[in-house]
């Protein structure tokens, strides 16, 4: 070696290992390279990650640490505040535009189950809805008697207790939150969770009944309470449902009574519509029906909104919309990214980048892993045994060698020009080369 360099006390040399590369592109690097092209090369309203992207692409900038990242850093900051500016415009017209959608959509939904309903009932035999109509008749006559013997055995019961003959009727009564269970309190008011009962907060009466009768009695109250509370429940809300008189709310709507009457008004309407003629009405509520849904999908603008029909401001369809209403009302809209795309594509800028970043990388690569190199062209390698290759930096005279290792076991005692996977690099510094690649990457 000392034949193809002149070594003084500047020469130095760097071990190259399975995890510490010199010369290979840093993770960090290839994270701005990808985070910037994603960025570049991508309208900003159709990237729904364009902050957490620009942000992200920011941190890695601060962490070099360097001078020159500032007027990156400057440049995404400049995005993101764009970026935040054009977006409250953007929602803006969104939700105008989702309003617009919605109250076709309630429009359109009411007139197409009316048309489903009027269909169902003509297609729906008569002695069907006869038949459905004296069974839920049936059921509701069954759950009746369920529910008034549960009411009176609970009174009864709840009347042997009071040794005062107290003539209150001794009614449960409840109250309901419909709400997830884990959500439910112990006490509603003066009311009680009825644990029992799987779906929202059901509460009883508990303390108003248990206020009635001597205190020696309340534990026979508790378990009556308990025992009949679930069951007169249960055999209500199948019955009839339950109204909540202080919001004016219907809970259970499916009960036996909404559908007997539900089933009855159906039958009416069928008997009606049969005074004319089936056949040809069957055949205009369906034109009828296959009409709307065509001029539904005429009027909905399908293309920018997904299928819950949600405006998509992602999409296509939206930002063409939305540039082509930001024209015709002169909005000030800038594109977020085109300071930084000017400067990630920027040679001078990105050099004045990779060259601080390379000098850094050699003075900070691990001393365990570095070594000197005396004038007679002596060295030591350490971690000799984690080594795959070696590089020479030879700063004093621009030049620099690599000695490549994954061939062999053990690196050569002497190294010449010949040597097996040995590159003599004349005119270019080792940190020149680590710019030189670090550039190439960026701007590729």
């Amino acid at each position: 070696m000392a034949n193809i360099n002149q070594f003084n006390a500047s020469s130095r040399g760097y071990v190259i290992t399975e995890h510490n590369d010199l010369l290979a592109i840093p993770e960090f690097i290839q994270e701005i390279h990808r985070l910037s092209a994603s960025l570049a090369d991508q309208h900003w309203l159709k990237n729904p990650k364009f902050i957490a992207q620009a942000n992200s692409l920011r941190v890695h900038f601060q962490a070099s640490e360097l001078h020159e990242a500032k007027i990156f850093i400057a440049a995404l900051d400049e995005a993101i505040s764009q970026y935040s500016s054009n977006i409250a415009k953007v929602n803006a017209l969104a939700n105008v535009k989702q309003r617009e959608i919605d109250a076709d959509l309630i429009a359109y939904q009411a007139t197409l189950n009316d048309l489903e309903h009027t269909l169902a009932i003509l297609k729906t035999p008569i002695h069907e809805y006869e038949t459905r109509l004296d069974k839920l008749s049936d059921a509701i006559a069954d759950e009746s008697r369920h529910f008034a013997r549960l009411r009176n055995d609970f009174q009864a019961s709840f009347r042997e207790l009071d040794s005062d003959d107290h003539p209150m009727a001794y009614d449960i009564r409840f109250s309901y939150v419909q709400q997830p269970r884990s959500m439910c309190s112990r006490f509603d008011e003066m009311r009680e969770l009825i644990t029992t009962i799987d779906e929202g907060c059901t509460y009883v009466n508990r303390e108003e009944l248990l206020d009635e009768i001597s205190t020696t009695s309340h534990p026979q109250a508790e378990q009556l309470i308990d025992y009949y509370a679930p069951l007169l429940w249960l055999s209500m809300t199948k019955l009839s449902g339950f109204f909540d008189t202080n919001y004016n709310t219907q809970f259970f709507p499916h009960n036996l009574r909404h559908l007997h009457a539900k089933t009855k008004i159906a039958l009416n309407e069928k008997r009606i519509l049969m005074q004319g003629n089936t056949h040809e009405l069957l055949e205009d509520y369906e034109y009828r029906l296959a009409q709307l849904k065509n001029e539904h999908a005429r009027n909905i603008p399908y293309d920018f909104v997904d299928e819950q029909f949600t405006v998509d401001t992602n999409s296509d369809a939206f930002v063409h919309y939305f540039e082509q209403y930001a024209a015709e009302n002169n909005y000030s809209l800038y594109q977020p990214i085109d300071r930084f795309k000017e400067l990630i594509n920027d040679q001078a800028a990105i050099k004045q980048f990779t060259s601080a970043y390379a000098k850094k990388t050699l003075s900070n690569y691990p001393a365990t892993l570095t070594f000197q190199v005396t004038g007679r062209g002596y060295y030591n390698v350490p971690s000799r045994e984690k080594a795959i290759g070696i590089i020479f930096d030879f700063y004093h005279s621009e030049q620099h060698m690599i000695l490549s290792n994954r061939a062999r076991k053990g690196l050569p005692v002497i190294v010449t020009e010949h040597t097996p996977g040995f590159h003599h690099i004349e005119g270019v510094s080792l940190v020149t080369e680590l710019d030189r690649r670090l550039q190439a990457f960026i701007l590729s």
